[in-house]
């Protein structure tokens, strides 16, 4: 295989890439998805909170702060749930094309590591490997607790894995685990 190393993106270009994605993910959760997904949880929570309070013969005031309670817990939890829900679907984005909207910005994109055009199936597992933090925390939020340990650890080597981008081969620990290598869109073949 050609040592195609010179044409690889470093740290400094992907690093700025991802703090662009992180920004956008955090407006986009908290400014869109959240106030969204808010008020659809924060009404069901307060229809169910005054049917309680009903239930339990409570007067016009108990259903009413009941309401009121249920309408901003469930409000909250939906802003809340807008980051994860949110940072899946948008880092699937480089799963599914190879570039993330500001890896696109950039001009860089994912590619085998010899330098030519990654299937899809090479981009899934890449970005499996490196999201699987995210994808772990959100098995340990639907009840399998012992998992939030695992994805502190797992964090923990993607993390470290990503400085490996420093070395001359540029490439990432996900990166070599994948095959891929990141490039400007340019050199691609």
């Amino acid at each position: 295989m050609e040592n195609n190393y010179e044409n690889r993106i470093g740290f400094s270009s992907r690093l700025g890439a991802l703090l662009v994605d992180f920004v956008v993910i955090i407006v986009v959760a908290l400014v869109i998805i959240g106030p969204i997904l808010g008020v659809f949880m924060g009404v069901e929570a307060a229809e169910s909170a005054k049917e309680a309070a009903t239930s339990s013969g409570g007067d016009q005031m108990d259903k009413d702060l009941a309401e009121v309670g249920g309408g901003i817990g469930g409000f909250l939890a939906g802003m809340v749930l807008s980051l994860p829900i949110t940072a899946f679907l948008y880092t699937l984005i480089e799963g599914l094309t190879g570039a993330s909207p500001a890896k696109m910005m950039f001009g860089i994109k994912i590619a085998n590591e010899d330098g030519t055009k990654a299937n899809r199936n090479t981009l899934i597992k890449r970005w499996a490997f490196r999201n699987g933090v995210l994808l772990i925390q959100i098995l340990a939020a639907i009840g399998l607790t012992f998992l939030s340990q695992v994805s502190l650890i797992y964090g923990l080597i993607i993390i470290v894995g990503c400085f490996m981008v420093l070395r001359d081969n540029k490439q990432s620990f996900h990166d070599s685990w994948s095959t891929t290598a990141v490039f400007k869109k340019s050199d691609i073949t």
